[in-house]
């Protein structure tokens, strides 16, 4: 699981993104009784060496400085990391040497929705209810016209899936449709959201993803079991003990690392829980972590 969000997270932009090497003839023999190792660079990942992965991925792609591939393995690794901007540029000089349109589209749409930076807004702030639930961490009340339900904050999946009753009251009548312009949290919408249709869904479930709460910089209260939207991360307003936990995001999803040089944790799992329970967190952008307050 850890293996496919990392290959996620570099878009599979191909063995030469990372350092891998052609097999020679005299390896032929022991690759075909033998797994290939993974690319360097996700090697250093799945052992939460973030600086050391960055640094690989730079060195790939100064050595093959015309090659696609490096540079946009490179590119989702900073787009991972939040650093969108660069990692757009990097994309588009990717195409430059050789990358498919296709591909670099398919990039660029996996981290728009994290681009994207509400309007200016009233916060708001809403009770969350923990759920025994494999993946969503918490419900959180929601409206859709004049209907209400308990949408599951889910980081795996992206944008919204969503049951066919609650497709019915979206208006949604293919399997896909552009945005959830009607559904508020509180006192703030939630704008272009893609949304997909799940037949497998009960029929009012929706779940967000983490993509879909970004950009209204979500603030999570594990104490008094609040979410506040729109609140922008301000270390003045921190009073207790602070940890800036680094995160990679996998698109969908996110990783934490905890303790560098250790192997990263999905949001979702029990050891992510265990670290973030009875704390107050948030998603800091500018430094690609998550500050959680104990």
């Amino acid at each position: 699981m850890l293996r496919a969000a990392l290959l996620g997270a570099l878009c599979a932009w191909g063995a030469g993104a990372a350092g891998a090497q052609r097999p020679t003839p005299d390896s032929v023999r022991t690759l075909s009784v033998q797994p290939p190792q993974p690319p360097l660079a996700e090697r250093l990942l799945a052992a939460g060496r973030l600086a050391a992965a960055e640094e690989a991925l730079y060195s790939a792609a100064d050595i093959r400085p015309r090659a696609p591939e490096p540079r946009g393995a490179l590119a989702m690794y900073l787009a991972s990391r939040a650093r969108f901007r660069i990692a757009e540029i990097l994309l588009e000089e990717a195409q430059r040497f050789g990358a498919s349109g296709s591909q670099v589209r398919r990039a660029l749409a996996s981290f728009a929705p994290y681009r994207v930076d509400a309007p200016p807004g009233p916060e708001t702030t809403v009770p969350i209810t923990t759920v025994l639930d494999a993946r969503a961490l918490w419900s959180v009340p929601v409206r859709i016209g004049d209907a209400s339900y308990a949408a599951l904050f889910d980081p795996s999946v992206a944008g919204a899936r969503i049951g066919r009753g609650a497709a019915a009251a979206l208006g949604v009548r293919g399997r896909t449709a552009p945005s959830l312009a009607n559904v508020w949290i509180g006192e703030r919408r939630l704008g272009r959201v893609e949304v997909t249709v799940d037949s497998l869904a009960t029929p009012d479930e929706i779940r967000l993803g983490l993509d879909a709460l970004w950009a209204l910089h979500p603030l999570v209260d594990e104490r008094a079991g609040t979410l506040t939207l729109g609140r922008r991360p301000n270390a003045s307003r921190i009073t207790g003990a602070v940890q800036q936990v680094p995160f990679v995001l996998t698109f969908p999803g996110m990783l934490l690392v905890p303790t560098a040089g250790r192997p990263p944790i999905g949001l979702e799992t029990r050891a992510a829980r265990a670290l973030l329970r009875g704390t107050r967190w948030q998603v800091d952008a500018a430094t690609a972590t998550l500050i959680v307050e104990r």
